[in-house]
């Protein structure tokens, strides 16, 4: 229960991929700023195409900025992303000589066993156990060997032995951490669009672009 608790925490705390990072609240300060200045104007009497002529330029380096942010930040976690995929792919390769052998074995084994009988050891399999060359060879087996009943017989239990084998980090709540957290920014085009992310004081979120902001203020619709 307790480990559940912590992935589902770790997926809600995707946005803090946002609300906890320094650089990011320093963005919002300057957002902030922006949009106070173009209220204070508004209230000395300002007409909006005065405003204009000295906010808007504001305007594309605050998006640029949130671009920026975004590019930086899903480099980052893709770079942590990989670094896990090589450790674990170093992890899959102990004694390469052995691995070879095994390799040639099972290529064997498989050529001499019945679909029924490879079946039976597919179900069997442990992720633990398994390495990716396994896995491909296994694939091949059934791509090549199998009708398609026996396919489908045998699909469910392959996929997540596939799964478990070539991702076997991805129960980890590190990986669900970072995974969330693309995932937040990949829906928010933040790196295309330059959209920011806002939170209130009742915690709600909001997701306006620089320039919606910016003509609410100009219509005391903010």
């Amino acid at each position: 229960m307790k480990v559940l608790e912590k992935e589902n925490k770790a997926i809600i705390d995707a946005w803090n991929v946002l609300f906890e990072d320094n650089d990011y609240q320093t963005l919002i300060k300057e957002l902030d700023s922006f949009l106070d200045e173009t209220k204070a104007l508004r209230e000395a009497g300002y007409s909006n195409s005065e405003i204009d002529k000295q906010q808007l330029s504001k305007i594309y380096k605050l998006e640029n900025g949130f671009k920026e942010f975004a590019v930086s930040k899903l480099q980052s976690i893709n770079d942590q992303l990989c670094i896990m995929q090589n450790e674990a792919l170093e992890q899959d390769i102990d004694n390469p000589h052995a691995e070879i052998i095994k390799r040639q074995d099972l290529q064997a084994r498989l050529s001499l066993i019945t679909n029924d009988e490879a079946i039976a050891l597919i179900k069997h399999l442990a992720p633990t156990d398994t390495k990716i060359y396994e896995i491909y060879l296994y694939e091949n087996l059934i791509n090549n060997r199998f009708n398609e009943l026996e396919k489908k017989h045998i699909a469910k239990d392959f996929e997540k032995l596939k799964e478990k084998v070539l991702y076997p980090y991805s129960d980890e709540i590190e990986y669900k951490r970072l995974v969330s957290e693309r995932n937040t920014l990949n829906t928010l085009k933040m790196n295309y669009l330059g959209i920011p992310a806002t939170k209130d004081e009742a915690g709600y979120i909001g997701v306006r672009s620089v320039k919606q902001r910016y003509l609410d203020v100009l219509s005391n619709n903010e």
